[in-house]
């Protein structure tokens, strides 16, 4: 199960630290070498409160949903569910904004377990 951070989606300078083509293409290439050795699913980037950053977390899931597709791994969006929870946004206004606490890492975990996606 992979699942990676948002730094690729950080602006510097007001452009984005990596383009959405090469953090596409960066995670791929990432998959497929772990796929030659284990059975690999991809669980999607999770929301942030911050409104313009958590957009860019959105296009780049759907972007890694395309991607998994096209090389045959099952991926999780755990984006749109987790805009959906309470639990897990109150969570996020608790902190930081942006690193949940074990209750929203619960509420990912809860939503994974729910998919069935991970069983192989």
């Amino acid at each position: 199960m992979l699942s990676l951070g948002i730094n690729d989606i950080s602006l510097v300078d007001g452009k984005l630290a990596v383009s959405t083509s090469e953090s596409i293409a960066n995670t791929t290439s990432i998959l497929k070498e772990a796929g030659r050795y284990y059975e690999v699913m991809m669980v999607g980037p999770p929301p942030v409160l911050e409104e313009a950053t958590s957009l860019r977390i959105r296009k780049l899931s759907i972007k890694l949903n395309e991607a998994c597709r096209k090389i045959g791994l099952r991926y999780i969006d755990i984006y749109a569910p987790l805009m959906k929870s309470p639990t897990y946004l109150e969570d996020l206004a608790k902190g930081d904004g942006y690193h949940p606490s074990a209750t929203g890492y619960s509420e990912i975990a809860r939503l994974i377990g729910e998919t069935g996606l991970w069983w192989y």
